[in-house]
């Protein structure tokens, strides 16, 4: 990812190389973690929640501090907190379609993916 090749290792408190893109590497977490809030208040609304609810969700989300310091701290937490949000917004999707007795193939492919993600980023 941006030209990093992996053969660096992270220790603590030394300065990163010139050839480790940290800057690009942390942009994509700092998107990923911004793609959090619309993704909860899609969850919720998927999960038929009153939109009182949907909201208070949503901004409380948008406040939380600790997604803040999980961005900093560990890199991949980002992606697996949007990858279960994602996860569970399909399932409700298709549980709700599944009880009108029409199931969109798109909806079940979307199930999948969210879950491959999920997987990928937990192992």
């Amino acid at each position: 990812m941006f030209g990093y090749t992996g053969d660096y290792t992270f220790v603590s408190g030394e300065n990163y190389s010139t050839s480790v893109p940290f800057v690009q590497m942390r942009a994509v977490q700092a998107v990923v973690g911004t793609l959090l809030v619309p993704l909860s208040f899609a969850m919720c609304q998927a999960l038929r929640m009153p939109l009182v609810s949907v909201w208070l969700a949503a901004v409380f989300v948008t406040l939380e501090n600790a997604f803040i310091g999980i961005a900093r701290l560990n890199v991949l937490d980002n992606m697996l907190l949007v990858a279960s949000a994602g996860a569970v917004s399909a399932f409700a999707v298709v549980e709700r379609m599944h009880t009108k007795q029409r199931i969109c193939t798109s909806h079940i492919v979307m199930l999948g993916l969210a879950l491959a993600l999920l997987l990928k980023y937990r192992h």
